[in-house]
């Protein structure tokens, strides 16, 4: 009798461990199921961002032709569980500036789903530089510019890109070496200064006359000023057209 219980208890205790090394094995296929299932989720978010990536760069690429551009894409938020798309993915900008873009992802498979993906934009231009530093007031030379590398993301419209369109101009403030110079940076030099002997023209039938004249004020690049035939001792308005030359239109 007590070997027929004996017997009994060990029949038990094997199927026990039949049915804990059972649900062992369950429970890791579930892990290993679950941990597949989250690295196929993870792989297609990751695709997601890199065709958001790709959509923007063109985009920005057609607003801003002369610009390297860089575009960073906030990853997709990792709780959220994104049903893989058997169909391509439709991507549009509802919202779009130079230095951020909201991207609308949407899946149109029978698991439809649609999410807001962001990023972040840095623009990168060959803008006019300082060669060397330039002091406030100086009458800035080509010799003192060169191009060179910026990020124009916030202020691209306040630089300059061909070195002519600084040539010329005086510096409203210091201006280190290196640094890109801004539009707020420059004014227009003086061409002409008060009381200085200047170069007077006019074209009278076709036949162009200059005398010596006496510049009654100051005068930029383009502006009219006051002056005095120094021959006729008689004052008119004329226009900067250089350094020392003004014209009667």
């Amino acid at each position: 009798m007590l070997r027929f219980i004996q017997k009994r208890r060990n029949t038990s205790g094997c199927l026990l461990n039949i049915v804990h090394d059972t649900k062992l094995a369950l429970l890791i296929g579930v892990s290993f199921f679950m941990a597949d299932l989250a690295q196929a989720n993870n792989d297609f978010k990751t695709a997601v961002e890199e065709q958001v990536r790709a959509a923007a760069i063109n985009l920005m690429a057609e607003q801003n032709p002369d610009s390297e551009i860089d575009i960073f894409v906030n990853p997709v938020n990792p709780a959220l569980i994104l049903e893989p798309c058997n169909s391509p993915l439709d991507i549009r900008f509802p919202y779009a500036s130079s230095q951020r873009l909201t991207a609308r992802v949407s899946c149109s498979a029978s698991a439809a789903w649609s999410i807001f993906v962001t990023a972040r934009v840095a623009l990168w231009k060959q803008v006019v530089v300082a060669a060397e530093p330039i002091s406030r007031g100086m009458q800035i030379r080509a010799t003192q510019l060169s191009l060179g590398r910026a990020e124009t993301t916030r202020k691209g419209d306040q630089y300059f890109t061909q070195i002519g369109q600084v040539v010329g101009q005086r510096a409203k403030r210091s201006i280190g070496a290196e640094q890109p110079i801004e539009i707020g940076d420059l004014e227009p030099a003086l061409m002409v200064k008060r009381g200085e002997q200047i170069t007077l023209e006019a074209n009278r039938g076709g036949v162009q006359i200059r005398v010596s004249a006496i510049a009654l004020e100051d005068g930029k690049l383009d502006e009219l000023i006051r002056v005095e035939n120094r021959q006729s001792k008689r004052e008119v308005m004329a226009e900067v057209i250089e350094s020392g030359r003004v014209r009667i239109n």
